[in-house]
């Protein structure tokens, strides 16, 4: 599984599986604790069907597995 590094059109910065983007959005996990949203990027989760999408802009994809304390 490849993850991206990505830039949220707010500036924000974040590591997501690439399962979660799709033509320049990012499905954002609705979890209210940060630690899970994480966690689900980390372990690749699938996206859920009410999961919102934000505008995204990738900056770079690393076809590696990125260890978990980076997520």
């Amino acid at each position: 599984m490849s993850f991206h590094l990505i830039k949220f059109a707010n500036g924000d910065i974040a590591v997501v599986p690439e399962n979660w983007c799709d033509d320049g959005m990012v499905y954002w996990p609705k979890y209210k604790n940060t630690k899970r949203a994480k966690r689900a990027a980390a372990n690749s989760e699938t996206p859920e069907s009410n999961w919102p999408k934000y505008d995204m802009m990738i900056i770079r994809t690393c076809g590696m597995p990125i260890h978990k304390t980076v997520v």
